[in-house]
C-alpha cells in the first residue's frame, strides 16, 4: 500500500512543512519509515517531525 504523510519538521528553528509518500504494510509502518528517512536525510531526531495527517492513496 501506498501512504501520503502531512506534517511538518522543525530545523535550526525553523518550521518546514513536507508531504511525502511512502510505500507500506500500514500506517505505523508508514511513519515508523518516514521518521528514519528524515532521521538518515536530514540528521532530525523523531521529536522533531510532527505527522498531521496520512491518506492512504489509491493504486
Amino acid at each position: 500500500m501506498r501512504f501520503e504523510l502531512k506534517g511538518v519538521f522543525q530545523q535550526k528553528g525553523n518550521e518546514k512543512p513536507f508531504c511525502k509518500s511512502i510505500e507500506a504494510e500500514n500506517e505505523g509502518r508508514a511513519k515508523e519509515k518516514l521518521l528514519s528517512l528524515f532521521g538518515s536525510e536530514h540528521r532530525l531526531k523523531r521529536r522533531s517531525v510532527k505527522i498531521t495527517e496520512i491518506n492512504k492513496l489509491k493504486e
